[in-house]
């Protein structure tokens, strides 16, 4: 089970900070997962709206590629996690998400 998380994001000496909340847990091999499904659910949702809603279609299109490359061969099963899709269409800067998807 995952326990409370906080990610500082400022810290004045003696005063609460601003900060993340989130869950962390740990992987079989021990290691440490931090997740922050809130701030993360906030960052999409801004990105989203600042991309004029072409965002989260732009990332159910490359899904869509990725299970095909599964389907076909290509790419082995858990290679290309959808995190992983979401944080590298995330870092298009948003006056490239342009045109019409039809």
């Amino acid at each position: 089970m995952g326990e409370a998380h906080r990610r500082y994001t400022d810290f004045s000496g003696g005063q609460d900070g601003s900060y993340f909340e989130g869950i962390s847990f740990f992987a079989a091999d021990g290691t440490r997962i931090d997740n922050f499904p809130d701030h993360h659910s906030q960052n999409l949702t801004a990105k989203h709206q600042a991309t004029a809603s072409r965002y989260k279609p732009a990332i159910r299109i490359f899904k869509n590629i990725r299970s095909k490359l599964i389907e076909r061969g290509l790419l082995l099963k858990g290679e290309a996690p959808s995190y992983y899709i979401e944080g590298l269409l995330y870092n298009v800067p948003n006056e490239l998400f342009a045109g019409t998807l039809n």
